[in-house]
């Protein structure tokens, strides 16, 4: 892809060259909304983690491209919140930042313990029993 075509772990990323494609699966920490101090330019920024470490992801809205009504659409017209699992493309900038092209939302139920499986599983099997 024109991003990068393999995921990678959050501390790859920070350790990455300048201007560096990056594709990478991580949780939202905080999110928020503002406008740049010198060009007033929208921007979103989030926060985000995996078991490696944390870095921060920027999306602005350019002449050229509304970046965070381009990431509203393509998660159903919300932004990211707090505890979402997210997917991100992007360009490394700065120590620990990434400039994103996407954020999407994972909608795909996460485990990251055996035990969920199994308490999912367990929960599914009773609701059908129910109906």
């Amino acid at each position: 892809t024109e991003c990068g075509g393999d995921l990678m772990p959050i501390s790859e990323v920070v350790s990455s060259l300048e201007d560096e494609h990056c594709h990478f699966v991580a949780e939202v920490v905080e999110i928020k909304t503002g406008l740049s101090k010198e060009k007033k330019t929208p921007y979103l920024r989030a926060s985000v983690k995996d078991y490696s470490g944390f870095i921060t992801v920027l999306i602005f809205d350019t002449k050229q491209r509304s970046g965070i009504e381009e990431t509203k659409e393509k998660n159903e017209g919300n932004l990211p919140k707090k505890d979402d699992i997210v997917v991100v493309r992007g360009v490394k900038k700065g120590g620990d930042c990434v400039f994103a092209q996407c954020l999407s939302v994972q909608k795909t139920e996460v485990f990251d313990r055996i035990s969920q499986l199994k308490n999912a599983k367990t929960k599914k099997t009773l609701e059908e029993v129910r109906d």
